[in-house]
């Protein structure tokens, strides 16, 4: 591991920490739009920023199994690399996989296990199989829980049961997690079949909402889950929208499993002489050297004639058992193709939560007819947004022109999200308290922080080479915006991008970096419709102060009844 800023592209975390305010990173808020060293604008090259804390302070990229934590106040982060020739590699968690305390969730290798890193330490979190899979994906403020899966069976296409099952760890007082807790799942699909995983991805900032997905039989369809916890600690899970699985409410026949696997095998019934008897007339047709298979010995002219028709009544209660197979299994595969046809099916692994585990982002994946692809057909995904109460849950579709998926949810379900960049460079997307009303984040950047938004335009624009068609194209002037995410308060921003306008390989990434200094333009605290409910003034140092000063420059924070806050730099 290494602490030092030895290794860091272009030393970022010290040009952070020098333009960043320890208030913003100490109160998780926005600092006002003077002096510029408020603002944070950083271009990092080699870094794909995948994760934000809740309050700004800690930042996680990872980059080809290479992951590097970032302590945004004191300057610090640890590297995590993985080794090709052992097969071992580092990633982080799908979901809100970073705490308030630096406190991470990562899988340390190819096949997954789930860990806890705090303070450049990696612990293993106790799972009953370390030989599965078992993933930790998302973990509370707090670092107090986790959530992920454990390994209930190997990866294998022969599995017979559920091959990853959702659980949750809790900190114990001795500063251990606990044994993983199983959370209630469905041990069948919506096809009466054994899933293939059901997953916990993403926790609420109290750690009693988790959601997750449901992946079936076949694997081609995925749906969200929710677990939650009552107030007598009790888990119960409910499906999400179970009625666009199947909307024309198709009857699918049962399922009648797979095909007879004991097909009768003549040797089965022969004795060990006819055996011999066969491979000597095998053998004495090959020395002929004719190759005239109308001499060819059959294997069933070696049996007597009480075994040949034991044999033959045994083929044929075979083949009676198949026709009866096949009979229950072409309605049912009849069906079930109808129903995958109008299905609505989500982005595996594509999970976000709010903080107070009332919205829950995703990507919707359909199939649309395409005159370009091969088959006829391509994948169209468009970012949703659940919103979930103990009263009734609501889906809004976020559709869009192009093919988008979601890349973040914030705590007022403002959704990011990003094209699918197949063929061009990505670019990121808003949608602000999940209208339906998608803005490219440059323009809305551009709105709300002119200064920062033309910083962003300039930074993250470039010539590109493209194939198109087989073809090389140029894009001049494009706007590789990439994949953004931010933290709960829309006060910090991070987005990457492949770097295609340096090299012909998608291998390099860069990172843009900023903060919004005054306010977001969402919370509408500016214009008065929020209560504000209490002051906080702190030094530029980031020191609480009891009281306003009588003089010189401190920061001034207000909170809101709403939740929000707003701070400003004030001369005294």
């Amino acid at each position: 591991m290494d602490n030092t800023l030895q290794k860091t592209p272009l030393n970022i975390i010290g040009t952070l920490v020098r333009n960043l305010s320890r208030p913003l990173l100490l109160a998780g808020v926005a600092v006002a739009a003077t002096p510029a060293s408020a603002f944070i604008r950083q271009v990092a090259p080699d870094l794909a920023i995948t994760h934000i804390s809740p309050n700004g302070r800690y930042m996680i990229s990872e980059v080809r199994g290479y992951v590097e934590i970032f302590d945004l106040e004191n300057g610090t982060k640890d590297d995590f690399y993985g080794d090709y020739d052992l097969g071992e590699d580092y990633s982080c968690g799908f979901g809100n996989a970073i705490s308030d305390t630096g406190v991470a969730v990562m899988s340390t290798s190819i096949d997954g296990n789930a860990c806890v890193v705090s303070g450049g330490k990696i612990t293993e979190l106790s799972v009953p199989r370390p030989e599965l899979t078992n993933l930790a994906h998302g973990i509370t403020p707090d670092a107090s829980r986790i959530c992920g899966q454990i390994g209930n069976q190997a990866m294998s296409v022969d599995a017979t049961d559920v091959m990853c099952v959702p659980c949750l760890w809790e900190l114990q007082a001795d500063g251990t997690y606990s044994e993983p807790i199983i959370l209630p799942y469905p041990d069948r699909d919506f096809t009466g079949r054994i899933p293939q995983y059901v997953t916990a991805i993403a926790i609420s900032d109290d750690g009693r909402t988790i959601a997750g997905q449901v992946r079936d039989f076949s694997g081609m369809l995925t749906q969200p889950i929710l677990y939650t916890q009552d107030a007598k600690g009790e888990w119960s899970y409910r499906m999400l929208f179970p009625e666009l699985t199947n909307p024309d409410g198709i009857v699918l026949p049962p399922d009648p499993g797979e095909a007879p696997q004991d097909v009768p095998q003549v040797e089965d019934f022969m004795t060990e002489e006819e055996k011999q008897a066969y491979a000597d007339a095998l053998q004495a047709w090959e020395d002929e050297g004719t190759w005239d298979y109308s001499t060819y010995p059959e294997m069933e002219n070696f049996l007597s004639a009480e075994e040949k028709s034991a044999y033959q009544e045994a083929y044929a209660d075979y083949q009676a058992r198949l026709q009866a197979w096949e009979e229950a299994y072409l309605p049912f595969q009849e069906a079930l193709q109808q129903i995958l046809a109008t299905s609505s099916s989500y982005l595996f692994n594509c999970v976000f939560l709010t903080p107070d585990g009332t919205g829950y982002a995703s990507t919707m994946v359909e199939e649309v007819e395409d005159n370009t692809s091969w088959t006829g057909f391509s994948s169209n995904m468009t970012p949703v947004l659940m919103n979930l109460s103990e009263t009734g849950d609501e889906l809004v579709r976020l559709d869009a022109p192009v093919s988008m998926q979601a890349s973040c949810v914030t705590a007022d379900k403002t959704v990011l999200a990003n094209t699918d960049g197949l063929t061009y460079p990505k670019q990121c997307y808003i949608a602000l308290k999940g209208e339906e009303d998608w803005q490219p984040l440059d323009t809305w950047l551009n709105s709300v922080n002119p200064e920062t938004g033309a910083w962003f335009k300039e930074s993250a624009t470039h010539d590109v080479e493209v194939y198109v068609d087989f073809s090389l194209e140029l894009l001049e002037d494009y706007l590789c915006s990439g994949v953004a995410i931010c933290n709960p308060d829309m006060s910090m921003f991070a987005t990457y991008s492949e770097i295609l306008w340096e090299s012909d390989s998608a291998y390099f990434t860069e990172s843009y970096i900023f903060s919004l200094s005054e306010g977001n333009g969402i919370l509408n605290i500016a214009s008065g419709e929020a209560e504000a409910v209490a002051t906080e003034w702190y030094s530029l140092d980031g020191r609480r102060l009891r009281e306003a000063p009588e003089n010189g420059v401190a920061i001034r924070r207000v909170l809101y009844k709403d939740g929000s806050s707003r701070s400003k730099l004030e001369l005294k």
